[in-house]
């Protein structure tokens, strides 16, 4: 096991990373669920503090190799950083945080269109230095452009 401090911005967060190898653990997942290659599973368990409010909270990986509790953890905050880059992408070129949609399925639905139009604007090298949001603005003034991206899907 091993434990992560940080301290910033007001708050104290701990992480312990465990990572489980028990046989009886992996055979019970792979026989019920029926996970390829699951070699072991990873354990988070996480807390905040925040002035006097604190916070617990445990998260669960399932690994397709087993690795050391700092590797893990390393893998953890890796996967996490490409998770933060991604929403930062999509709200600073489309106002994900100001979408007021609620009803149904309507986000999830939007999200898998958002993603979508992201990877497409992303393989689109016709002008490098392009942002993707002057990308995306190109698309919707002009219709080549815009024929030019949806043809490289």
């Amino acid at each position: 096991m091993t434990e992560t401090i940080s301290k910033g911005h007001g708050r104290l967060e701990l992480r312990h990373h465990t990572v489980l190898t028990e046989p009886t653990y992996l055979a019970w997942l792979q026989e019920a669920q029926r996970w390829p290659g699951l070699q072991a599973l990873g354990r988070v368990e996480a807390e905040r503090r925040i002035g006097e409010e604190q916070t617990k909270e445990t998260r669960y990986y399932l690994l397709s190799s087993a690795m050391s509790a700092s590797a893990f953890a390393q893998v953890v905050r890796s996967h996490w950083g490409i998770e933060n880059a991604v929403h930062w992408v999509l709200d600073v070129t489309k106002g994900l945080d100001h979408s007021r949609m609620r009803a149904g399925h309507a986000a999830e639905n939007m999200a898998v269109l958002r993603h979508l139009v992201r990877n497409l604007l992303e393989r689109e090298q016709s002008q490098p230095g392009r942002s993707l949001k002057g990308k995306r603005l190109k698309a919707g003034w002009d219709h080549d452009y815009l024929l030019k991206i949806l043809a490289s899907a």
